[in-house]
């Protein structure tokens, strides 16, 4: 009985946090690919979108917000990411400040392809 005590005392907490990265990778996954898409509707509405905390709930051409953020996260003070409205990506990221730390997601000025970037200042 001790021993089942002494591992739960042990295995619970690197459970709780396990899980909780698990969600966090999940949250900035799903936001990853929602910004891939955001992209991908800027090329379609002939749309050019800075996204910034201020107007990431703004509603676009299309009638859609821009971007939904996970409950808690937000844009980093002063970041913006210029999405064109050719479809051609002008690369650069945004930082998000979530419950548990800060995100970065890179945007690559080539391929527009969206990288998650863990913890980055």
């Amino acid at each position: 009985m001790v021993i089942i005590g002494l591992m739960s005392v042990v295995v619970l907490p690197s459970f709780q946090r396990w899980f909780d990265g698990l969600d966090s990778r999940i949250q900035s996954t799903e936001l990853a690919a929602r910004l891939q898409r955001l992209v991908a509707r800027a090329a379609l509405l002939g749309q050019t979108i800075d996204v910034t905390q201020a107007n990431v709930g703004d509603k676009l051409a299309d009638g859609r917000v821009a971007l939904t953020l996970p409950e808690g996260w937000q844009i980093a003070d002063k970041e913006t990411l210029r999405i064109n409205a050719s479809g051609v990506c002008a690369g650069g990221r945004l930082k998000f400040d979530t419950p548990r730390g800060s995100i970065v997601l890179k945007v690559d000025a080539g391929g527009c392809e969206v990288l998650v970037v863990r913890g980055e200042s």
